[in-house]
């Protein structure tokens, strides 16, 4: 199984959502393929939250991080412990840093303890200020898998990061504009183009066939920027389920939220 949360991904990028058209071609393709969640929403409006809503299935709080209190988030459910019950190696990749918001914590204690973070990726490639670009964290995902001698089945989760602002990436401007709506644009795409090659190189992989691969976002983005607070269309997110495991096209249309992913994978 491969979770890849996507930051900041808003419905509004992927067409077959109703949003913009060439953004995330990558993404438009997948839901084409696998199973699309179309009436999917996000829990709450950062990161921390984000992350502990898909993998413990706890509400987010507004002006409270259950990830910043270790004596509290030790005790929550976490599908990491129940799948590595189940057999299942872990392993965790962020090109960023793996303390922010006390993470480092929250993923010790649900046994991931191979967590791949900014400082195993070389700081001269890095062109934004939160860490490493996706598409080399991808690569090391990658070859990480294809590298294992273990027929122990994994459970590997990506946080991506460059569709964080500043939105600066390594990558040729194709939405041109420095307003924020043309920049975050510019950036959800990179990360699209870095998952198309990750993708096109793991469906040649032995492993693929056998895999199933969720993304979906970790919090969505006001876009159109000013789009108001109490608008519901702000909070919803893609979440698809793709990979060899997954054979049939489907849309669900019931709605749910990332509190629902625990049940729904587990089960």
């Amino acid at each position: 199984i491969l979770l890849i949360v996507l930051e900041s991904f808003s419905a509004k990028m992927i067409e077959p959502l109703g949003g913009e058209k060439d953004v995330a071609p990558t993404f438009n393709q997948l839901a084409q393929e696998g199973i699309l969640f179309s009436n999917f929403y996000a829990n709450s409006f950062r990161t921390d939250r984000g992350l502990s809503c898909l993998l413990s299935g706890y509400p987010s709080q507004p002006k409270f991080s259950i990830m910043r209190q270790p004596k509290i988030s030790n005790n929550l459910p976490n599908i990491g412990n129940k799948l590595r019950q189940a057999g299942y190696e872990l392993g965790f990749y962020y090109g960023g840093d793996e303390n922010f918001t006390n993470m480092r914590s929250y993923l010790v204690q649900a046994n991931f303890l191979n967590i791949i973070s900014d400082k195993d990726f070389n700081k001269k490639d890095f062109i934004n200020p939160w860490g490493a670009p996706d598409h080399i964290v991808l690569n090391r995902l990658l070859t990480d898998i294809n590298k294992r001698e273990s027929e122990q089945p994994f459970f590997n989760v990506m946080l991506t990061l460059y569709s964080h602002e500043p939105f600066k990436v390594p990558m040729e401007t194709v939405f041109s504009g420095s307003d924020k709506n043309n920049l975050y644009k510019n950036s959800v795409h990179y990360v699209d183009q870095s998952l198309g090659t990750f993708f096109a190189q793991a469906k040649q992989e032995s492993w693929w066939d056998n895999t199933l691969v969720i993304l979906v976002s970790d919090h969505s983005f006001s876009y159109p920027e000013g789009l108001p607070i109490y608008e519901p269309s702000r909070y919803q997110i893609p979440m698809i389920w793709t990979g060899g495991a997954i054979t049939n096209h489907q849309i669900i249309k019931t709605i749910g939220s990332q509190c629902d992913l625990a049940s729904t994978l587990l089960g």
